[in-house]
């Protein structure tokens, strides 16, 4: 019987832990139906989402599982960086070729058997040359072998909610249990722009060059558009062409994720079609942190009542042709001194048609500290007047309910 109780509460904080999982992930993507305007692109799949808060506004077939190709490699990096950052490995790390990482199929950086490479040297190899021979070399110099390093990856996307995706390798090279979808793939995108700026400018790096060879990266929107700030290409038979792209216009980023298009120039179409979308039918508004939005009542403090702000900025999407939005607060009837600032008072709902499309919780923009004995009474005696008077009223309710 203990076995089963044991068991049964296992359960349970697993449980427990997956939806906490489920509702803390930062940089999650939001489907909003009302606010999303699609569009038609060459590609089997495709998805287009503001960086900033993660609105999906044009997406098909995305969360359909499907071949990654090379964008694979997003997560081969996006891993890479996160380990420099915690200091176990650096960009200086000399990498010594192995002879499975150097005779590895497809895409190359035409790395030789036993040389040594410096580690930023491979990781250009993998953002623009989009070396499969890199890529390998990489996950053994992390986790000993390309198999564990896959492990590390499958992890890794287990944390961010890929929830289509298992990765068999850290080039992208087919496998029939190797796959992703442009939901996820977004999802890697937006945590690279969020958590790995240091990535970026490899992402938009134009050439390569090692062994007297010049390769270019594949992204051509790096030389047809200014606004491009890179990411990456792949292409199978399987999987057909592939692309994700990061662009900046006015102060809004977008990400673009398109799947399976027929051919390079269909690719790039694709891309330059829902960046451009993103940008043109839609208006982002951005709440500064700044702004006060509400005031709440305070007990027991120097101040009666603090100000309510944003703990971050909020950009809200919503399309250029309907702009019926609106805001709804909802304030903390207790609040009391002493009190720091940054301390949650409130939720900010926006609706778009009356249907909310994000809800955020409002802070303290300063500290509140404990007022005088005077005015601590003063409020006391208010609060307890106060209950007294809400017990009698609910008395009576009930009273009058009852006959």
């Amino acid at each position: 019987m203990s076995q089963i109780i044991i068991t049964i509460l296992t359960c349970l904080c697993l449980t427990i832990n997956h939806f906490a999982q489920d509702v803390t992930q930062p940089y999650g993507i939001h489907y909003i139906p009302s606010i999303m305007r699609p569009i038609k692109v060459s590609a089997k799949q495709h998805i287009v989402i503001n960086v900033n808060n993660g609105h999906v506004l044009s997406e098909f077939l995305s969360k359909q599982k499907t071949y990654p190709a090379s964008l694979t490699k997003l997560m081969t990096l996006y891993i890479t960086f996160k380990l420099i950052k915690k200091g176990q490995i650096s960009l200086d790390d000399t990498v010594i070729i192995s002879a499975k990482s150097a005779h590895a199929q497809g895409a190359t950086a035409l790395l030789k058997p036993n040389s040594r490479h410096k580690l930023k040297d491979l990781v250009e190899a993998i953002a623009v040359a989009s070396g499969n021979d890199a890529s390998v070399a990489v996950a053994e110099h992390i986790a000993g072998s390309e198999q564990a390093f896959a492990h590390m990856m499958n992890q890794t996307a287990a944390d961010m909610g890929m929830i289509h995706t298992h990765f068999e390798n850290a080039s992208g090279l087919p496998h029939k249990k190797h796959v992703s979808s442009a939901h996820d793939l977004a999802i890697l995108a937006r945590h690279i722009h969020h958590q790995q700026p240091e990535l970026h400018p490899y992402l938009k790096q134009k050439w390569f060059k090692y062994n007297k060879v010049t390769q270019a990266n594949r992204n051509r929107l790096l030389w047809h558009d200014p606004d491009t700030q890179g990411m990456k290409t792949g292409h199978t038979e399987d999987a057909g062409y592939c692309m994700a792209i990061s662009s900046t216009k006015r102060n809004q980023t977008y990400i673009s994720i398109t799947l399976g298009s027929a051919n390079e120039q269909d690719r790039l179409h694709a891309n330059q079609d829902l960046i451009n979308h993103a940008h043109t039918h839609f208006e982002h508004k951005t709440i500064d942190v700044q702004k006060p939005l509400a005031r709440t009542r305070v007990w027991y403090g120097d101040k009666t009542s603090g100000i309510a702000t944003l703990k971050q900025p909020l950009t809200v999407s919503i399309p250029r042709d309907d702009k019926t939005i609106s805001k709804q607060i909802q304030l903390d009837r207790e609040v009391f001194a002493p009190t720091p600032a940054g301390h949650p008072v409130g939720q900010l709902t926006i609706l778009y048609h009356k249907t909310p499309i994000h809800s955020v919780p409002l802070v303290l923009s300063q500290a509140l500290n404990t007022g005088s004995l005077w005015s601590r009474f003063v409020d006391l005696i208010h609060r307890s007047l106060a209950s007294l008077l809400s017990l009698i009223i609910g008395h009576q309710t009930t009273k009058s309910t009852l006959q």
